[in-house]
């Protein structure tokens, strides 16, 4: 670390961090006509660097620093920090927060030349800056001072003021050694109002709010904005960052996990976590998205809101609004194979959108959609088996869909809300369902258990049923306890179109023998939409 003499004004290095002398630090917004390491460094110091505005700044530093806090050392970010060396750089924007936060005091330049009270500078410059939100919370003694260099006050006592500029809790800007028990969206959003000159550093300035470390890459834009939360991922266990929102004129569907810019967390200043995020499920960033594991009772949850029918799902983030009970979470869609996309994510899921019953299989959220994916990821149910014609039909003869676990399988693939086997467009799937007798005259085959299975094989489909024990060479039937025969069941499938993509409708025809012989009771519902031009059928034949 490099500090500059306040009474020779020249520049030493401190190489071990208990080497280093107490010193007063700037804070500032950076103008055009800042000092430079190397035009600090040149000796003897060229007028022109003197007549510099940013030299009047550092002067000023360390008059202060030297003066009233009798102190013999003081930083300033423009001409201690080589700039030209990516290394040097990367140390120091990863060490920023800590310098400021162990500083002996801090004195805040305001751009704004007239004396008056804080509470009316809500537009100065210092406080729509990005790098500046850390030297608000870092340092533990903050003095304000305007253009003139007047003295406008201290951090403590102006905290009721400068709270309401920011947005940011009293005892937060009293006390910056707090910062963990905040959530992550709340810390969030104290950036959302904030710029800065490069796209990267809207990421780099906030290392320090979140206590994590980055390699700077300039150059990769908004991707740094990615990588701090893929860091927040493995350093914080806190599910509010994925509370984030976007307006609603977007017209992309699907998104990935992760949010593109502090803006979006703008809405979620009021966010508070439960208790300690170190009970929530685990979360870890693959090369295939956010990877989830749920912990009993915090898995996915299906929504009750008609608006979200059919296939969406809500993941409670653990987390709700202050003064409110209800916990916050955002909207899932199923693509297969265990694999979620955030919809609808110009609002967050509240409790009483949601089912008490949860999926704890662990699964998978994409980090990042972009639009061309997000069009693509609508096809994502092609080549679909869907059941919702044979579940109707087996119902209303006193079958339901089995609870347990192992009755869906591939269970990765199952879609409850939609009722379907998602197979990511294969030619080649199978699956089993096992339906189940609900009433009260027991069946005597496997107590009234029954297996639908679908096998596509090359494009070809085959659908039978079974009992458990053995596939049925022809057709099955179900006998009751006194061994007559009760049901007796046909299925097969059928190809149509569904949202513009090709799918398989398992049919399924129950035959009531009580009633009468080989008369057809239940075929299902009636196709919603009209057979594509290459539907096809098959699998049906003496099953």
């Amino acid at each position: 670390m490099r500090l500059i003499n306040t009474k020779t004004l020249t520049l030493h290095e401190f190489m071990g961090s208990g080497d280093i002398p107490p010193y007063a630090i700037l804070s500032h917004t950076w103008e055009d006509d800042e000092v430079t390491f190397q035009e600090f460094s040149e000796q003897p110091r060229p007028d022109a660097v003197k007549k510099k505005k940013g030299f009047a700044k550092i002067e000023a530093t360390c008059r202060f620093a030297r003066g009233s806090s009798r102190l013999e050392w003081a930083w300033v970010d423009t001409c201690c920090i080589d700039k030209t060396s990516s290394a040097e750089l990367t140390e120091a924007i990863n060490s920023m927060f800590r310098w400021y936060q162990e500083s002996a005091v801090c004195f805040a330049y305001l751009d704004v030349p007239l004396a008056q009270r804080v509470a009316r500078y809500a537009h100065c410059r210092w406080f729509t800056r990005g790098w500046t939100l850390q030297e608000l919370i870092a340092p533990r003694r903050l003095w304000f001072y305007n253009a003139d260099w007047v003295f406008q006050g201290e951090k403590e006592a102006l905290s009721y003021e400068l709270a309401a500029i920011t947005k940011i809790s009293r005892k937060i800007i009293r006390n910056g050694s707090l910062l963990s028990t905040v959530s992550v969206a709340q810390r969030m959003s104290w950036a959302a109002g904030r710029v800065t000159t490069r796209v990267e550093d809207m990421a780099y300035c906030l290392l320090g709010i979140f206590g994590v470390q980055l390699p700077l890459l300039y150059g990769e834009g908004e991707k740094a904005f990615i990588r701090l939360q893929e860091e927040i991922v493995k350093e914080i266990n806190d599910l509010s960052l994925f509370a984030w929102t976007i307006s609603e004129n977007s017209s992309q569907k699907y998104w990935g996990v992760l949010a593109q810019s502090p803006r979006q967390f703008e809405s979620c200043r009021d966010v508070e976590l439960w208790g300690d995020p170190i009970f929530n499920s685990e979360c870890v960033m693959t090369s295939k998205g956010l990877r989830v594991s749920p912990l009993p009772g915090q898995g996915l949850e299906e929504t009750t809101s008609v608006s979200y029918r059919p296939s969406a799902y809500v993941l409670n983030l653990q987390c709700h609004r202050v003064g409110s009970r209800q916990s916050l979470g955002i909207y899932l869609r199923q693509h297969g194979c265990d694999m979620y996309t955030r919809i609808n994510p110009h609002e967050l899921a509240e409790p009483r959108q949601i089912e008490a019953e949860s999926k704890n299989r662990t699964f998978y959220v994409s980090k990042v959609v972009s639009p061309i994916m997000s069009v693509a990821l609508g096809a994502s149910h092609r080549h679909a088996v869907v059941l919702n014609r044979a579940v109707y039909a087996l119902i209303k003869v006193g079958y339901r869909l089995g609870q347990e676990t192992g009755c869906y399988n591939p269970a990765g693939h199952w879609d409850v809300q939609q009722l379907m086997y998602l197979t990511q467009g294969a030619f080649n799937f199978s699956c089993r369902t096992v339906f189940s007798w609900t009433r009260g005259d027991k069946m005597a085959e496997d107590g009234g258990v029954l297996h639908l299975e679908f096998e596509l094989e090359v494009g070809k489909p085959h659908v039978w049923f079974s009992t458990g024990k053995m596939k049925a060479k022809g057709r099955t039937i179900m006998k009751d306890v006194d061994g007559r025969a009760v049901h007796w069941f046909t299925a097969g499938a059928v190809q149509e179109s569904l949202n513009g993509q090709p799918v398989w409708y398992v049919t399924v025809d129950v035959h009531d023998t009580v009633k009468k012989e080989l008369q057809v009771v239940h075929r299902g519902p009636p196709s919603r939409g009209s057979r594509s031009p290459d539907s096809r059928s098959g699998g049906g034949s003496g099953v």
